[in-house]
């Protein structure tokens, strides 16, 4: 987990900014809890695509909640993992439709 000397958390902030970048490319933005939690699901042209977002390395707990969204969504679409890197580049996987 990343923080800043304020103790201000930057994967929750990653996680703002990554939502708002969503909501502008997709329109609507949900969310998915099973066992795991997926942080974003947005309606690609091939079905739902489930986001993930960590500052540094998207974890292993990260993969499992994706691995259990795509076995309870078997038309899902390839998962997009954001990391602080990624959205500086502007998420270039998540194109939008």
């Amino acid at each position: 987990m990343a923080v800043t000397a304020a103790g201000r958390d930057l994967g929750k902030q990653l996680e703002c900014a990554t939502f708002l970048l969503l909501r502008r490319r997709f329109g609507r933005v949900f969310y998915w809890r099973g066992r795991g939690e997926v942080d974003f699901v947005v309606e690609g042209p091939r079905g739902p695509i489930p986001v993930q977002v960590s500052w540094d390395e998207i974890t292993e707990r990260a993969r499992r909640a994706v691995d259990e969204f795509h076995a309870a969504h078997q038309t899902a679409a390839e998962a997009g993992f954001v990391t602080a890197a990624s959205f500086e580049a502007g998420i270039p996987e998540l194109a939008g439709p």
